[in-house]
Parts: C-alpha cells; structure tokens; sequence
C-alpha cells in the first residue's frame, strides 16, 4: 500500500504472475505433519487461523480433517 492507502497495483499483481508455477512447484504437506499441528494446537471447537494463505497447500489438508478455519 501507498502512504495514502492505496494499494500499489504493480507489485498487487506480481504473486498472480507464477502462482501457477509456485503452486506446482511447492510441496504439499503429509498428513501426519498436519496431525502433529492439530494435536499440539489442542484446539478443541476453536478455529485455526492460517496466515498468508495462497495456493491452498496448508488450507486443504486442515480443512478436510474438519478444521474451522480462518484465512488470512
């Protein structure tokens, strides 16, 4: 963002450029890795709070064991 709060187009758009790539290129995570985080978390009914989702590559495998989450 500018210092007048406007958000810099240019550099906005430049991830969307090779996110396909990024996307391809990033490993997923195991399933066990995301077991460890859920235990160690000790969530109960409270949501997990993803910071910096993009492709999906951490959202996915929490959200499909059932995890309430919330996206940044």
């Amino acid at each position: 963002m500018t210092a007048e709060g406007q958000v810099d187009m240019a550099r906005s758009q430049v991830f969307g450029e090779v996110a396909e790539l990024y996307d391809a290129a990033r490993p997923g995570y195991s399933n066990e890795l995301v077991a460890d985080v859920l235990a160690y978390a000790s969530l109960g009914d409270r949501a997990a709070v993803e910071i910096g989702a993009g492709t999906g590559k951490a959202t996915v495998p929490f959200a499909e064991l059932g995890t309430p989450l919330v996206c940044s």
